[in-house]
């Protein structure tokens, strides 16, 4: 899972663990009550930055762990975060944050409300810009790391993250963020389709692949893939395969098919075929794996034959 694969090695502090984490779950538990919906640079906007720096700076931490349970419920395993952020219901909270600050990042980009801004965090309206863009990094990667359980992906409102991830692949497309935000931005998209391809056969499949065609997110996905490929690593590139194999594979998406992979995908997946996805599948322990995207693949050619 690229840069946020678990290692197989974790340094301890000189500290106690056991007494580190107790510290840190009150922590997160603390600054996740002062979290609510507000306007971004307002004071409980900062408020809420504060707190996403403190909690994403735990979170990052417990990703690097060794993944020793990966069967476990969330309810079961050693980390706190995630769990903590169902139990004081501020997933929806999250996923809203998320989506304004996304939404509104042109309003934002004013140059007087920076002004303002920069006046009422007293600094500069530069300073206020970075400001912004670590506070969407830390609230990306916190629901990153919400998704990575199943409990997560069940609750949220699975429409208005498919629409989201497809206005983004747009914003992608249309070079409408500079090259160091497409990066980062891109691969938390990829990750969030990855963690509802590899569930999709424990969430509302349906109600999914319903989002994903009326927001065309799929053309979108694949566009990105394909033609902005530069933007993310190799195997952050093999993860989203894996993600839309798993998508492909579930029964909702095969009895949609033709409307999904039109032909406008279609001639995406058979253009990139042999310079893109053959390499991939040629890795032995992707090729299994991967197998439903070979089943795409050849649908791909038969929609691009009919059109001859």
């Amino acid at each position: 899972m690229g840069v946020f694969k678990r290692s197989k090695k974790y340094e301890k502090s000189d500290s106690t663990p056991e007494t580190d984490n107790k510290s840190d779950e009150a922590i997160v538990r603390a600054r996740l009550q002062t979290m609510k919906v507000a306007p971004v640079f307002s004071p409980d906007w900062q408020k809420n930055h504060a707190a996403l720096r403190a909690i994403a700076k735990v979170a990052a931490v417990e990703q690097s762990k060794p993944d020793n349970s990966p069967t476990n419920t969330l309810w079961e395993r050693e980390e706190f975060v995630v769990r903590l952020v169902l139990e004081s219901a501020k997933l929806t909270i999250i996923l809203t944050l998320l989506t304004e600050s996304f939404d509104e990042e042109e309003r934002i980009m004013d140059v007087a409300v920076l002004e303002k801004a920069g006046k009422m965090m007293g600094c500069t309206s530069k300073a206020a810009v970075a400001e912004y863009y670590q506070y969407r990094s830390n609230l990306c990667l916190l629901f990153k790391c919400c998704l990575d359980y199943v409990e997560s992906v069940q609750l949220i409102d699975l429409t208005i993250l498919v629409r989201l991830m497809a206005r983004n692949f747009g914003r992608i497309i249309d070079n409408r963020l500079d090259a160091g935000q497409a990066k980062s931005i891109f691969m938390f998209q990829i990750f969030y389709m990855y963690n509802i391809g590899r569930r999709i056969e424990e969430i509302n499949s349906a109600k999914v692949i319903a989002a994903i065609i009326e927001s065309d997110c799929m053309r979108l996905y694949l566009d990105c893939l394909f033609n902005h490929r530069d933007l993310i690593s190799q195997e952050i590139l093999i993860t989203a395969f894996e993600g839309l194999s798993a998508l492909s594979d579930s029964e909702a998406f095969q009895d949609v098919l033709p409307q999904i992979i039109d032909v406008e995908c279609a001639k995406m997946i058979t253009s990139n075929d042999a310079e893109v996805l053959q390499p991939i599948l040629a890795i032995p322990e992707e090729n299994l794996r991967l197998s439903p995207l070979i089943d795409l693949i050849n649908h791909s050619y038969k929609v691009m034959d009919d059109q001859q």
